[in-house]
């Protein structure tokens, strides 16, 4: 462990500690006070602990997955100073890799988006408890907020909501769906809290524009690899979409 997070650290320029790491039966793991941060600046990230049932299914296979995993007092701090100080690019910047074997750019494409979509997957259980979860982001002067209470997959299904704070406006998100990672199926819908609707931050700072809706429904279904193509199938749908922009028109459009 200390040898990957020292790797870890050396490749990103980074800080990334945990507190401490171990085993809770066969397959159980447990991981206690992790933090994250840039070597210069902010620390972006920490989480208080982590539990997790590992699944042998995938085990055995020589994947990692999990069968249930719960999340406690989680905290992302997204600072940007300005166009070249921030606290979460590093993540983000390129690495030095090795040059791809596969010949076909096309395949190795379809492969890369499969082994994305298997990753994010088998990281999130159909059995999941987040407590605790919040996101602030100072973005130039410019401040939003993301707090969720609590967040509870039980046995594919979800509902819960969330409190966003866009300089100084709080507004209500609800949210529901269903998650299958097995079969890779996904679904969706974020919607308003009465007489209200979903403002997307950020976008009036940068672009001097409001956009607001009252639904969003989203779906991912029956993702498959096959012959080197990746196939997918999904939907989404909007409603009560509004946008203002004073270029555009003095008045909301809809």
């Amino acid at each position: 462990m200390n040898s990957k997070i020292s790797s870890f650290n050396n490749a990103y320029n980074a800080k990334l500690k945990i507190g401490s790491f171990h085993f809770e039966g066969i397959t159980g793991i447990k991981i206690q006070d992790i933090s994250l941060k840039p070597n210069e600046g902010d620390t972006l990230i920490t989480i208080k602990n982590i539990k997790a049932d590992i699944s042998l299914y995938r085990l055995i296979r020589f994947h990692i997955g999990f069968n249930e995993m719960e999340v406690n007092n989680t905290r992302i701090n997204m600072v940007k100073k300005d166009a070249t100080h921030t606290n979460y690019m590093f993540l983000l910047e390129k690495r030095d890799a090795k040059e791809d074997t596969i010949e076909d750019p096309q395949v190795n494409l379809a492969s890369r988006y499969d082994r994305l979509l298997d990753a994010i997957f088998s990281k999130i259980p159909s059995t999941t408890n987040i407590s605790n979860f919040s996101i602030q982001a100072n973005m130039e002067g410019d401040l939003f907020s993301f707090n969720l209470p609590t967040l509870k997959i039980d046995d594919r299904i979800f509902r819960s909501y969330a409190i966003v704070t866009n300089k100084g406006e709080q507004s209500l998100w609800n949210f529901s769906g269903k998650l299958n990672a097995l079969d890779r199926d996904v679904m969706i819908k974020l919607y308003a809290g009465k007489n209200q609707k979903i403002k997307i931050p950020y976008i009036d700072q940068r672009w001097q524009a409001k956009v607001g809706f009252d639904t969003l429904q989203f779906s991912l279904e029956n993702c498959r690899l096959s012959g080197g193509i990746l196939y997918f199938e999904g939907s989404a749908a909007m409603t009560g979409l509004t946008i203002n922009q004073p270029k555009i028109s003095p008045q909301d459009i809809s």
